[in-house]
């Protein structure tokens, strides 16, 4: 026992030297798989774009600005089985998943304030087109448009 044990510790420490042998032949084509669907764009969003959003009615005191961007291949499918991920281009080649929360301060006047980038889809069965919507939201609410951005958006499907 204590050979055969002796012998199974020392088995891989030996190899088989020579020339590899010739490839064996090429086996059947597989199934057709489930398939797997990637839609990519970039999409620049101008300054004047953005729609202010009111949920309070005219209430100035609190809103958010928005924009719609239509999505062709989000249909009701891809809507409810697919995924949706939106990113934001900061600068220097960095790209950010949205929710993207940024933080703001001005020491000398004590006042922070944070931006928040935030998405959401949707699809509309009476035109049948799908849309991203993308949200900006400024925490002191000031009445100012958010200005240019480039986002990128991927959807995935099977």
């Amino acid at each position: 026992m204590k050979k055969l044990f002796f012998l199974l510790i020392l088995l891989p420490f030996f190899s088989c030297e020579g020339p590899m042998g010739p490839m064996g032949p090429i086996g059947p084509e597989g199934p057709e798989g489930p398939g797997v669907y990637l839609y990519s764009a970039t999409v620049d969003v101008r300054n004047s774009d953005w729609v202010p959003e009111y949920p309070d009615g005219e209430d100035e005191s609190r809103f958010w600005y928005y924009v719609d961007i239509e999505v062709p291949p989000l249909d009701q499918y891809v809507f409810e089985y697919g995924v949706v991920l939106v990113y934001m281009y900061t600068g220097n080649n960095v790209k950010q998943l949205l929710p993207s929360i940024s933080y703001y301060g001005d020491i000398f006047y004590e006042e922070y304030w944070q931006y928040t980038f935030a998405s959401d889809y949707y699809y509309d069965s009476s035109t049948r087109k799908g849309y991203i919507r993308i949200y900006a939201i400024d925490s002191e609410f000031y009445d100012e448009f958010p200005g240019a951005y480039t986002f990128d958006i991927k959807i995935v499907w099977d």
